[in-house]
């Protein structure tokens, strides 16, 4: 399959997303606006959205945004909102086309940064991402939201 095969055929368990989380308006306003943006784009006007929030930590070892490399989610659009960074250098993102063309390579670098993908027409990938003071915390945190057509 050309899905994202690192870890195909194992469940991956999140814990619930909070009460506080799920009901802020920002939130809201954020899923409804790429929702009706990726209507446009394509003419769906029902969504499954489906919310991970991810946080990457590097050390003595790199961070792995994206171990498997350049992979598509399975999913109509993909997005990346960039919650925060702290103390890292790297975590740049890549799209290509199906074809292996590089379209953009950007990095996420202030909290609300966002980049949005059409799953089925490109390819992604992030670069692992290092501390800049190996003696302090270092991670990276981003929501990813993908959105399925029903």
């Amino acid at each position: 399959s050309h899905i994202n095969a690192l870890n195909g055929g194992v469940d991956r368990l999140f814990e619930p997303l909070t009460g506080a989380f799920v009901n802020d308006p920002l939130l809201h306003e954020l899923l409804v606006t790429l929702g009706r943006t990726f209507s446009a784009v394509d003419g769906t006007q029902r969504w499954n959205i489906k919310l991970h929030p991810y946080r990457i930590t590097a050390g003595a070892e790199a961070g792995q945004p994206a171990p498997e490399g350049r992979h598509r989610d399975g999913v109509t659009f993909i997005t990346s909102l960039l919650i925060n960074r702290l103390n890292v250098t790297g975590g740049e993102s890549s799209v290509y086309s199906n074809d292996g063309e590089h379209l953009l390579t950007t990095t996420l670098a202030e909290p609300g940064d966002l980049l949005l993908g059409d799953d089925q027409r490109t390819l992604h990938s992030v670069t692992p991402i290092h501390p800049l003071d190996s003696g302090a915390p270092a991670h990276r945190d981003v929501l990813v939201i993908a959105y399925t057509a029903r």
